[in-house]
């Protein structure tokens, strides 16, 4: 007989997921629980309540963090009860309504916060002890997202007798708006006092609940907030005053050397509604260079629109960090810089605007040097007629043994004589090359390092509207020579991320008789995306291979002495770094046939 007595207890898991209900109690430092407690997707019929309670007295922070991950579903309800009174708030994993203070000394957090239509992930509901609401409250600090504090408790009348005095702070150089919010149940008695630090003076100024005064912004980044802002006999209801970091409008100066200031005084993710205007001025005469610097971080939506006044003259142009789109030079000593520089539909990460002195547009300016990025000079002033007497001459280099073109843009605006003359010293005809703005003769391709452009490229007799002399860096086409020791190039002649509409073919050549082998290295940094497309002609066969940064893959040798090196090897769709090609003679293994009865040397 089996004794049953000794069995195993077997138990059945439920699969549906229980609320803890346990009540949680606040502490000086931040504390979280996880709305739901399995990971992932929240089942659609789940529902939690759960309540934060602290000492009494003491009131509750409740707070959602805002990521990458997070969405606009990913809500609570709060119920605050304090007294008879009780709010109702819905808090979001979304900025400017991640925040709730209590009034009181509990809270209830609800999940669901909102009707939802779509499915939402697990997420965390952080809390922590704040402070009452009152004068023991020390310095406060202003950020993009909107905060308040209350002057005296919510909804309750302030004492005759009740004063407080509140600091609030901003990073030295940055402002802050405080203002108070006008609405129908607002009293033009609401009124507090701003003191303004600026050492070693002060400025004071009331602000009220009524529209027109209801508003301060900072010169310092100190201001005090004190209550009352002024006398009156009767009691007025507590109400909130409200401060926030704002754009700072103050206007910048240019000088020889770079500057730089932050789009979003405040790092991390751009809030949706920010805007934000500077304006950068010169000295009368100089113009001014604004860009933005091309970072593995920058995104193509970090964009600022650049308003440039020139006597009576507007341009308007957008910058962007991204390849090509990053600079503007302005023609005029004053341009305003305005964020959003376009309308976006994702947010944007804080970014830097840097700007110089640039000397006057003219023959003034020294060596140019050509990069792969598209850049140009005006030959006179921007949309300005050229005098008949005007003449220029601009040098433009590469670092030696580089190629560079420059060249005009065909526009409908623009006629055959805007012309320049292009000298390279190293052309063998010795002859100065004319290009214009005109199809067919708009470009030059040098063969030296250093070319001069010269202004007027011809003689006319007709004024000539100013224009563009394009340059840019480009791949060196120079035949190469196989050597008995290792050789290489730079795929790309500029280190660092090669553009995307980069493309080089070089040809690599041997001795009659002899092979080459052309091979990649394979490095701790190299990726499967650095890869060449050879081209090995020999006799009337053709071969084509690709050869990459990847073991196995990162070499050829070719059957005839000549190959082609083409890059890119294949479609990319990611950025690739620089990288380089070695190659080196090696024998061409070739038979000597002969008539089968003499049989095969």
């Amino acid at each position: 007989m089996v004794n049953t007595s000794i069995l195993p207890v077997t138990f059945t898991l439920s699969s549906t997921i229980v609320c803890d209900t346990t009540q949680l109690t606040a502490r000086e430092n931040e504390l979280y629980y996880d709305v739901c407690p399995q990971p992932g997707p929240i089942p659609a019929n789940f529902k939690c309540n759960r309540t934060v309670v602290a000492n009494s007295g003491r009131s509750i922070q409740v707070y959602l963090k805002v990521f990458q991950t997070s969405g606009k579903d990913q809500c609570v309800q709060l119920i605050d009860a304090f007294n008879s009174s009780r709010i109702t708030e819905v808090i979001c994993a979304q900025s400017g309504q991640e925040l709730y203070q209590s009034v009181g000394s509990s809270v209830s957090v609800m999940y669901p916060g909102k009707q939802m239509n779509t499915q939402v992930n697990s997420f965390q509901i952080y809390y922590m002890l704040m402070p009452i609401v009152d004068c023991n409250t020390t310095q406060l600090t202003a950020l993009l997202v909107e905060q308040y504090y209350e002057v005296y408790a919510q909804r309750r009348k302030v004492s005759t007798d009740f004063e407080c005095e509140r600091a609030i702070l901003v990073t030295e150089g940055q402002k802050m708006q405080v203002y108070l919010k006008v609405s129908n149940a607002s009293s033009a008695d609401q009124c507090v006092q701003v003191t303004d630090q600026i050492y070693p003076y002060q400025i004071s100024r009331v602000i009220c609940a009524q529209s027109g005064q209801e508003l301060y912004q900072s010169i310092g980044s100190v201001v005090t907030v004190t209550y009352p802002g002024k006398r009156t006999s009767g009691r007025i209801t507590s109400f909130q005053v409200f401060y926030l970091l704002i754009c700072d409008t103050t206007q910048l100066t240019a000088r020889e050397n770079e500057l730089y200031y932050d789009v979003c005084p405040q790092p991390g993710p751009i809030p949706a509604n920010f805007q934000c205007n500077r304006t950068i001025v010169a000295d009368p005469g100089r113009s001014i260079l604004i860009y933005l610097k091309v970072l593995e971080t920058s995104g193509k939506d970090q964009c600022v629109q650049l308003i440039d006044a020139f006597n009576s003259s507007r341009i308007t142009e957008v910058i962007c960090a991204q390849s090509g789109q990053e600079l503007y030079q302005s023609v005029g000593s004053s341009a305003s810089v305005m964020y959003p520089g376009k309308q976006m539909n994702t947010q944007v990460n804080s970014f830097q605007i840097y700007y110089m002195l640039m000397p006057i547009i003219n023959c003034n300016t020294t060596q140019l040097t050509a990069v792969f990025d598209e850049q140009y000079y005006e030959v006179y002033a921007r949309r300005r007629n050229i005098p008949n007497n005007f003449e220029c001459k601009r040098t433009i280099s590469v670092t030696e043994g580089q190629k560079m073109k420059v060249y005009l843009k065909v526009f409908q605006a623009f006629n055959a004589d805007q012309c320049v003359q292009v000298t390279d010293p190293l052309d063998s005809s010795q002859t100065d090359h004319v290009i214009c703005a005109q199809s067919g003769q708009e470009l030059y391709q040098s063969i030296g390092s250093v070319v001069t452009v010269t202004y007027p490229g011809k003689r006319t007799s007709g004024r000539i509207t100013s224009f563009q002399v394009f340059y840019l860096l480009i791949c060196d086409t120079t035949q190469l020579t196989a050597r008995e020791n290792e050789l290489y190039y730079d795929v790309c002649p500029q280190p660092g991320p090669i553009p995307a509409n980069f493309k080089c073919n070089s040809t690599i050549v041997a001795d009659p008789g002899r092979s080459i082998q052309v091979y990649l290295k394979v490095l701790e940094t190299s990726t499967t995306d650095q890869c060449v497309q050879l081209i090995d002609v020999f006799d009337s066969s053709r071969i084509t291979e690709v050869i990459c940064a990847q073991s196995g893959q990162e070499l050829y040798q070719s059957t005839g002495s000549s190959v082609s090196v083409m890059y890119p090897g294949k479609q990319l769709n990611t950025q690739v770094n620089s990288f380089q090609v070695y190659y080196t003679l090696s024998e061409l293994f070739l038979f000597d046939y002969v008539s089968d009865d003499e049989g095969i040397n």
